[in-house]
C-alpha cells in the first residue's frame, strides 16, 4: 500500500469555505477513482502559526495506481478549479505503509 500525504495552506484571501468546498470535493473522489482504497481529509482544528489549513491521506494499491490517481480528470478538475487558485503552499509525501 502507497500512502499519500498531502498538507495544504490557503492564501489568506481565499474564501472562508475553500477548505470546506475541497474537503467535500475530495471526499466524492472514492467514488470516482477505482484506485483509491481509503481516503481522510480533514481542516485543521488547531490553527497554530505552523498548522496547514487541510489535510489529506490517500491509500493505493502502488505506484502505478498513484499515477493513475494524480492524472485523473475528477482529481485533476479539483486541483485546478478549486486548489490551485486559492494555494500558498503545498507539501506531499508518499511513502510504503
Amino acid at each position: 500500500m502507497i500512502r499519500h500525504v498531502v498538507l495544504i495552506k490557503f492564501k489568506s484571501g481565499a474564501p472562508k469555505s475553500i477548505g470546506r468546498q475541497v474537503k467535500e470535493a475530495l471526499e466524492s473522489l472514492p467514488r470516482q477513482i477505482p484506485e483509491i482504497r481509503s481516503l481522510e481529509v480533514g481542516e485543521d482544528v488547531v490553527r497554530g502559526p505552523n498548522s496547514a489549513d487541510l489535510g489529506l491521506v490517500v491509500g493505493v494499491d502502488d505506484l502505478a495506481a498513484l499515477d493513475r490517481y494524480r492524472v485523473h480528470l475528477d482529481h485533476r478538475r479539483i486541483v485546478e478549479e478549486l486548489i490551485a487558485p486559492n494555494l500558498e503552499r503545498i507539501v506531499a509525501v508518499d511513502f510504503k505503509g
